[in-house]
């Protein structure tokens, strides 16, 4: 389309828009001209009207707020491969120590003998016991 074309439909349609306001300008008109110079309060008044306060009664307590729900935050449980991979790295940056202490503490040799473990959060449990170690100490490199 060339700019020409554009231009002329860009004119057509202000034309529209300038026919519409001129009939709603019109309707207005009209609706003013039947309304007449009827009486209708277009001022303020000269003093604001303060609004009455309500205070409760015995009989009626005042409702109290409703307490905002508490969004509740799913935290999935540490998994075997990011348990491995946290001590993995750690024990790369010299701090064998404390994951010797802690697979002592869990009582195995390596970090694959916790898989038999029952207890769903044992992941969560070591990974945190870990991290408490490397802490309180430096790491042996």
């Amino acid at each position: 389309m060339t700019p020409l074309v554009q231009i002329q439909k860009m004119l057509a349609g202000f034309k529209l828009v300038r026919e519409g306001l001129d009939e709603m300008e019109s309707s207005l008109l009209e609706w003013g001209e039947t309304v007449g110079e009827q009486d209708y309060a277009t001022s303020m008044p000269a003093e604001p009207v303060a609004p009455a306060l309500v205070t409760p009664t015995a009989a009626e307590p005042a409702p109290a707020p409703a307490p905002e729900p508490t969004p509740t935050v799913v935290k999935e449980p540490l998994t075997f491969e990011q348990a491995r991979k946290t001590a993995s790295s750690y024990a790369k940056m010299g701090y064998t120590k404390q994951l010797k202490a802690t697979l002592d503490h869990f009582q195995v040799a390596k970090l694959s003998d916790l898989r038999t473990s029952s207890d769903p959060l044992v992941w969560e449990k070591f990974v945190t016991l870990f991290m408490d170690l490397i802490g309180d100490g430096e790491a042996n490199a």
